[in-house]
């Protein structure tokens, strides 16, 4: 290899990848979450399908700012 020339960066995956893979997951997380919400709370379907929605909205908040965080934490 002629040493003259840089090595291209390694590419992680996309972020279409990234954020599909995080949404895939949250929803995973609400559904355990509505699930128990309901069990150990005693709720209706409907209040428990809310519960579950604010988990897995939660859930994907916080992947996509930990997400963020370890993409740009190599920039500096």
């Amino acid at each position: 290899m002629d040493p003259t020339q840089t090595t291209a960066k390694k590419n992680p995956g996309t972020s279409a990848m990234l954020v599909t893979s995080l949404a895939l997951g949250s929803g995973n997380v609400g559904f355990m979450g509505g699930i128990f919400a309901s069990l150990v709370g005693e709720l209706s379907l409907y209040e428990a399908t809310g519960a579950g929605s604010g988990f897995g909205a939660a859930a994907f908040a916080v992947g996509l700012s930990a997400a963020s965080f370890v993409r740009n934490s190599g920039e500096a």
